[in-house]
């Protein structure tokens, strides 16, 4: 092999670029332990806020320094494997932002309009079923119902500029689409602090391309409730006038001394003359140098640094002494330090110039009600520009006539002061009056970029038009079921890596056993290329790894195949070597490319766990290539020139299926024929049984349930049958019961009221449950702990929620899924293979590999002891299948191919007879170590992907024999005449 030096520096720097990665996994998980640690120190009920408060503590402080570069405790978690929520537990939120509440805000008084109210309702209905956009439909479902009124009618307002009379629908359709985009980058951007304030490790949050939804992965959130509160809270906008930092400067130290005789149980000897620190503080307000102060001395001024006061701000805090001082800043005798008028809030993010803290502003309630001067609604429009001197943007607003008077009076009682701008009580921007202000038009400054001036402008636009967002998915997972699912898919994994390994050194000898080395290589290089993307780890990701191992294997067996068809013909070991990877080539590349074909639609079509078995597959097939072709050849001939000789097989398989004969052509009538059978069976069953469509394409709620002892499906369903008899929507509850892994889990699939997404509703069908269930429990189950597992190890260990439009686009997604990876399929044989006719052959075996999964899906869900149920990891098995048997195809084609070259001589049924049989060995070991290491999974898996594995074990099964007696022979048979001779 040529340039083996680059090669061996390619696989070092790989591998150390791997290591690398990895380290920053290693040093978490000693900080996590160290934090563990700290809070075992605490009592038994501190010590989980006592393990968070460690961690928060150090988000900021280098804990990892490798000379080159630092690291802190933050950044290594951004680099560190993500597990998803399957392995981690947490929570999965899809929200949908409500457009129909921003045309009604813009509609003002023409939302009493007939047309009007029945054109939004025909397009919230379109939007609900997924079949238009809202906008769109809107404004042709008015045009239609107002006998041809023009939609300029309904938005016209002496508050709005940008909306003219005359204008087109079309030009007001376009400014509608602009007000709804800004208002969803509004709600996304809140969204995004709330959860950042929420104080969630690595949450991912997205808003989904050319939609108005918003998807929110929280891993680890404890708090479910508290959690979907927070996400459909409507956002509050606020104009507030503020205290100077050094008005306050008495009462900080006052609250200081007053803390500190309280943390020393009224020890006065200790405390500290405020006059002296009153003087310090001053100082600092007015950028002076100031000593340092401790916790011991000087408890509150240590956390709430008075360097920074200044302006409306009293001090700056890092994030993790937050929640103390908010609890020293609630204690009544601290309180009492301050005029009975001010309130603390929080800068919405850190600042640069205060070395990324977070800033405290100290906001003057001026209103008996204790209401804000002004709120958003006043503002009627918000954007970000550059200033006219300097690089800097800033932010122009503009208000309605109720504003205008307001905002005037308001900056002529402030000027030289700070109106701080808050929303969701944190406050996003404080600007100092410079003048009255007239006519409501205002700049905001404030060192902004362009793109935290656009956030900022948004914010201010989300007073004036509400966009709220509804749950239509909400999946959460437990964390003793999510430790189950790293438990079992470890297990699964390792017992299958075992298991490939030693079928390879048993059955290839020597180069089996450098194929494990080059297998155990790939392994490691795929975890690491993992890290380096950011990639999620999810249960049917670590699948992803453990069926790449099966596969990987496929490309060594093809080489060391060919190596001992090169030795039978009498070669030399070397050239045996160099001919049989050079003829390997073409099929090996051909077949993982049409495996990664499925993969990249499997990733654009899928969501969440999905997209992370794509992502595993795909990296895992590359890694697996140049392992196989470069990793695997350096390591043989290592050996053959080490030793001069290599062995590729053992006595008893050394010419295994070597001679083997048989007429696949002439058998194919006998093949069509039991193909149309199970073909037919399973279209009676799809008719009679149908499928068992799970909620991601019905709509409705799944929960898993935990009891304290065995129960059976039996005595669950029961229950569940009484206690939803006398609910209010009791026609259409429909439920399935099945176990769910141990005899003490259950899974419960209900479609009652799945078409309303409501908390209310989600709560009432928790409710109904567990007062169905409380009976089975041995002993007095709480509410509260039947759906919180922090509180209660039983109840509802895993809930997953799917409304109507959600499940409508995933089955549309699914559906085109497959159909463009039959296409993309179609099109790569017929471009590589030049005849229509074997990328017909090739696609219609696809067709019926996954036409016969999904029948015998259909055939065994009602009986068999494990859940069968139609969902997306169900669509990325049938995917895979095909991505898998098309591989098996067209390493058969390759071989034709060769076969009508070397002997052109032939007829094409002998070439394709005799292709088939000397390819059956590749065929039934690639098999063979696929099915092992699906076994694996299998049993050892865990019942999260039982399903999803047993369909990729009767996919490899059928697979396997349709690309040898239904692929080839129907291209046969449409080859024409003269082509078969």
């Amino acid at each position: 092999m040529q340039s083996k030096g680059f090669i061996k520096l390619i696989a070092i720097l790989l591998a150390l670029a791997c290591v690398y990665q990895l380290t920053f996994s290693l040093k978490t998980r000693s900080v996590e332990k160290d934090a563990v640690e700290y809070a075992a120190t605490f009592p038994a009920e501190e010590q989980i806020a006592k393990e968070q408060y460690y961690l928060d503590s150090i988000q900021n402080k280098v804990v990892y320094d490798i000379a080159i570069a630092q690291f802190t405790y933050k950044q290594c978690k951004e680099k560190e494997i993500n597990l998803g929520l399957d392995l981690k537990g947490g929570m999965n939120v899809m929200l949908e932002i409500q457009v129909e509440d921003v045309v009604k805000s813009l509609a003002g008084h023409s939302k009493d309009d007939p047309a009007f109210v029945a054109a939004m309702e025909k397009a919230a209905q379109a939007l609900k079923e997924g079949t238009g956009d809202y906008i769109g439909t809107f404004a042709e479902a008015y045009a239609e119902g107002s006998n041809g009124g023009k939609l300029v009618d309904i938005f016209l307002s002496p508050d709005r500029k940008d909306i003219q009379p005359g204008m087109s629908d079309a030009e007001v359709v376009k400014i509608l689409r602009q007000e709804t985009e800004d208002a969803i980058s509004a709600s996304f951007n809140i969204i995004r602090s709330r959860i950042d304030h929420f104080g969630v490790m690595q949450p991912n949050i997205q808003r989904l391309p050319n939609s108005n939804r918003i998807l929110v992965e929280l891993p680890g959130v404890k708090e479910p409730e508290r959690v979907r509160k927070l996400l459909q809270g409507t956002a509050s906008l606020e104009f507030w006038t503020t205290y100077n930092g050094a008005e306050l400067v008495p009462a900080l130290v006052r609250a200081d001394a007053v803390i500190k005789s309280l943390n020393l149980n009224q020890n006065e000897d200790k405390a500290v003359e405020g006059t002296d620190l009153t003087a310090e503080v001053a100082q600092a307000a007015e950028g002076e140098a100031v000593s340092r102060f401790t916790r011991e001395q000087n408890p509150l001024l240590a956390l709430l640094s008075p360097d920074y006061a200044g302006g409306a701000v009293i001090g700056a805090a890092v994030a993790a002494d937050v929640a103390t001082i908010n609890s020293y800043l609630a204690l009544p005798e601290v309180r009492d330090c301050f005029p009975a008028d001010v309130a603390f809030k929080w800068g919405i993010k850190g600042e640069p110039m205060f070395d990324n803290r977070l800033c405290l502003y100290a906001i003057k309630v001026e209103r008996a009600d204790g209401k804000a001067p002004l709120d958003g609604g006043v503002i009627s429009d918000a954007r970000a520009t550059y200033a006219q001197t300097g690089a800097d943007a800033e932010v122009s607003m503009s208000m309605n006539s109720n504003g205008i008077t307001e905002w005037a009076q308001l900056t002529a009682d402030n000027i030289g002061k700070c109106i701080a701008i808050v929303l969701d009580g944190y406050v996003y921007s404080a600007p100092v009056v410079r003048n009255k202000i007239e006519g409501g038009n205002s700049s905001i400054t404030g060192n902004f970029t362009i793109q935290e001036a656009q956030d900022l402008a948004n914010v201010l636009k989300s007073g004036k038009v509400p966009a709220p967002a509804r749950i239509i998915q909400d999946t959460v997972v437990g964390p003793s079921l999510g430790q189950e699912s790293i438990n079992a898919g470890l297990m699964s994994f390792v017992i299958a890596f075992i298991l490939v390994l030693l079928y390879m050194g048993l059955f290839y000898k020597t180069a089996g056993w450098m194929a494990a080395v080059a297998l155990v290589t790939n392994v490691f290089l795929l975890i690491g290329f993992l890290v380096s993307f950011g990639a999620v780890l999810t249960l049917p990701g670590i699948a992803g790894i453990v069926l790449t191992m099966g596969m990987a294997v496929d490309s060594n067996v093809i080489i060391f195949e060919r190596i001992k068809e090169e030795l039978r013909a009498g070669k030399g070991i070397s050239a045996a070597i160099k001919d049989g990877f050079a003829n390997a080539y073409s099929a090996i590349i051909d077949g993982n490319l049409t495996t990664i074909i499925t993969g990249i639609v499997l990733y654009i079509f899928g969501n969440g766990p999905v997209q992370g078995f794509a992502t595993t597959l795909i990296i895992g097939i590359i890694t697996s290539l140049f392992c196989s072709i470069f990793i695997t050849r350096l390591l043989i001939e290592w050996i053959a020139g080490w030793k001069g000789n290599v062995s590729f097989s053992r006595s008893w398989s050394e010419n295994w299926l070597t001679n083997f004969k048989f007429d696949f052509i002439g058998k194919r009538k006998m093949s069509y024929i039991i193909s149309s059978v199970v073909i037919l069976v399973s279209v009676v069953s799809l008719f009679v049984q149908g499928l068992n469509l799970g909620v991601e394409f019905t709509g409705g709620r799944t929960f898993v349930v935990r009891f304290d002892k065995e129960v059976t499906a039996e005595q669950v369903r029961a229950q569940l049958t009484e206690a939803f008899a006398d609910a209010e929507d009791a026609a259409n509850a429909s439920f399935e019961v099945k176990q769910y892994g141990e005899k003490n889990q259950m899974r419960i699939v209900t479609q009652y009221k799945h078409d309303d997404t409501s908390e209310a509703t989600t709560e009432e069908v928790e409710s109904l449950i567990y007062n169905a269930l409380k009976p089975l429990y041995g002993y007095e189950i709480t509410l509260d702990g039947f759906r919180n597992t922090q509180e209660d190890v039983n109840g509802i260990v895993s809930a997953d929620k799917i409304g109507p439009a959600i499940a409508k686009d995933m089955t549309t997604g699914a559906s085109f899924a497959i159909l463009f990876s039959l296409i993309a399929i179609g099109l790569y044989i017929t471009l590589r293979f030049k005849k229509w006719q074997w990328a017909t052959g090739a696609t219609a075996a696809l067709v019926h590999d996954a036409f016969i999964v999904i029948g015998l899906f259909s055939l065994c869900y009602a009986f068999m002891p494990f859940n069968l149920e139609i969902d997306q990891a169900f669509i990325a098995a049938i995917l895979t299948i095909i991505g898998y048997s098309i591989n098996d195809t067209v390493v058969i084609f390759d071989r034709i191919r060769e076969y009508n070259v070397l002997y052109p001589k032939r007829t094409v049924r002998d070439n394709i007879n005799n292709a088939l049989c000397s390819t059956l060995a590749r065929t039934i070991n690639t098999s063979g170590t696929t099915l092992v290491t699906l076994l694996a999974i299998f049993v050892f898996g865990g019942a999260t992907i039982r399903g999803f594995v047993f369909a990729l074990l009767i996919g490899v099964i059928v697979g396997t024999y349709s690309s040898l007696f239904i692929a080839t022979p129907l291209a046969y048979d449409m080859l024409p005449a003269k082509d078969k001779k």
